[in-house]
């Protein structure tokens, strides 16, 4: 018979996995802009490439963190920063902001565009509606006239008795009355 032995694991550090660990960038306190943030963690702009990562690995890092329900970062909807260019074109980045100093307050929204042309109202009735009306008057029909009242608010007031009116009568109470007869002993 042989002897069967069970080997025990040690507990060693798990590891992720071959390759470099993942990067956690430096979020900047306060509005940011994505540039700003790419600044921040060592990355140069304009080639999107830095010491310790890249444009797209902070971009990456971003999306995730957004949509993530406990996120670091808040995208402030409807705010835009200034253009990059001195003449004031170009594309607006967004703005994002840490949660923390978001607190609990609603995301800013840009109002909504109305239309300026409002629509006509018609003044005009129908022929229909002219004769149909031209018809009552002939049979003698009375329109009643609608006003709309708004509605006065309510004031208090308290009456004072008048001194020349009557005063109530008080009135009578009727009373039974039962002769109470008084028995002698004999």
């Amino acid at each position: 018979m042989k002897n069967k032995t069970k080997k025990t694991k040690t507990n060693k550090p798990t590891i992720r996995g071959p390759g470099r660990p993942q990067y956690t960038p430096i979020v900047p306190r306060g509005k940011f802009t994505f540039t700003d943030f790419e600044v921040i963690n060592g990355v140069n702009p304009e080639t999107g490439k830095g010491d310790m990562c890249t444009t797209l690995t902070l971009r990456k890092w971003l999306k995730r963190d957004l949509l993530d329900r406990q996120s670091l970062v808040v995208h402030l909807r409807g705010v835009t920063a200034e253009p990059a260019s001195k003449n004031g074109l170009g594309r607006k980045q967004y703005v994002y902001q840490r949660r923390s100093l978001a607190g609990n307050k609603p995301t800013v929204k840009a109002p909504a565009k109305t239309d300026t042309a409002t629509p006509e109202v018609i003044v005009d009735v129908s022929q229909a509606t002219k004769d149909y009306e031209a018809k009552k008057v002939e049979l003698g029909i009375a329109v009643p006239a609608v006003t709309i009242t708004p509605e006065a608010p309510a004031v208090e007031t308290t009456l004072e008795p008048d001194p020349v009116a009557e005063a109530p009568t008080p009135q009578a109470s009727i009373v039974e009355v039962t002769p109470v007869t008084e028995s002698v002993p004999a």
